[in-house]
């Protein structure tokens, strides 16, 4: 059987208590093998704001090992994106997708990012070839599940804990 990982993504600067909950709250509720946060850097915030990929890889361990929480920690976007040419998440999941053929991923994602997913490049391909869980966030779900690009994804299965063209197991 294949290995299912949750790919929780984000710039993590710095990563907080709140990211490892969120890492517990999935492996919790999900079904999945291994949740990997994904470090990044997003196009909608100045760089020059951003501690080291390496700094905030670490201070990820760090927390992580404090509070005892079983998740990986992954640069890997670093490469992916030298390697796809783009820092995007539709690149960074070919790349994985490429890398783990044997893997499913589920893309784990805030509903204060769900609202905005229609302004992310191939968006559609995203939704369309990945699991993807939006988490609560409070303020954001009515606007997440009211909003573009829950409309323009109205065929698949869209509540506020799943979005996705197959069915995820929940614990």
């Amino acid at each position: 059987m294949a290995k299912t990982v949750a790919l929780f993504g984000g710039s993590f600067n710095p990563p907080h208590p709140g990211h490892i909950e969120m890492t517990r709250y999935i492996k919790e509720t999900f079904d999945v093998d291994e949740v990997w946060m994904l470090f990044s850097i997003s196009p909608w915030k100045n760089p020059d704001d951003y501690a080291s990929l390496e700094h905030r890889v670490s201070m990820g361990e760090i927390l992580a090992s404090e509070m005892e929480a079983d998740v990986i920690m992954s640069d890997a976007e670093k490469t992916l994106a030298e390697r796809s040419g783009t820092h995007e998440t539709h690149g960074i999941l070919r790349e994985l997708k490429k890398d783990y053929p044997d893997v499913h991923f589920l893309w784990v994602m805030g509903a204060d990012q769900f609202a905005e997913f229609h302004k992310w490049t191939n968006y559609k391909e995203i939704a369309e070839n990945y699991c993807i869980c939006v988490v609560d966030r409070p303020g954001y779900t009515a606007k997440a599940l009211s909003g573009e690009a829950a409309d323009q994804l109205s065929h698949l299965k869209i509540n506020s804990v799943y979005i996705g063209n197959d069915v995820f197991p929940k614990k």
